[in-house]
């Protein structure tokens, strides 16, 4: 039997208003697959502080509001070295107030690129189901505010 362990990370999923729509910011991870920034506790920190630092270490993105009340669950499995790893992200709504986004060189390794794109685009650039479904929840978020 395959051992399981769970790895739990906090991200956010940035939106700028432009034109009357909403544009989605994804990150590319070195891996090669497009996504949203994220990482995992660092001891005493809480999981909103988690999501706001790891959107500024991987965007460079300053000025936003940050909803803490709200959040998108993604969920999945991946093997690694005969273990069985349950991914578990929990991603927080951020509205950025202007599109600058400035990823720091110290993370260029991590991440190669940031892109604001629509929602269409974002569906098509996602590589996994999972976070398309994400990608659906914030459309759906944002409609309902609307």
């Amino acid at each position: 039997l395959m051992k399981t362990l769970t790895d739990n990370s906090y991200g956010a999923t940035p939106v700028f208003r432009e034109n009357g729509r909403y544009l989605i910011l994804l990150v590319k991870h070195q891996a090669g697959h497009w996504a949203f920034p994220k990482g995992h506790l660092k001891s005493g920190e809480s999981r909103s502080a988690t999501a706001k630092r790891e959107l500024q270490e991987e965007t460079g993105l300053e000025d936003f509001d940050f909803d803490e009340k709200t959040n998108f669950i993604e969920h999945y499995s991946f093997e690694r070295e005969g273990k069985l790893y349950e991914k578990e992200i929990i991603y927080y709504p951020v509205f950025a107030r202007d599109k600058t986004i400035t990823p720091p060189d110290k993370f260029k390794e991590e991440i190669s690129e940031c892109r604001w794109v629509t929602f269409d685009e974002a569906l098509k650039l996602a590589q996994f189901d999972s976070t398309r479904e994400v990608i659906r929840k914030v459309e759906e978020y944002l409609r309902l505010l609307e």
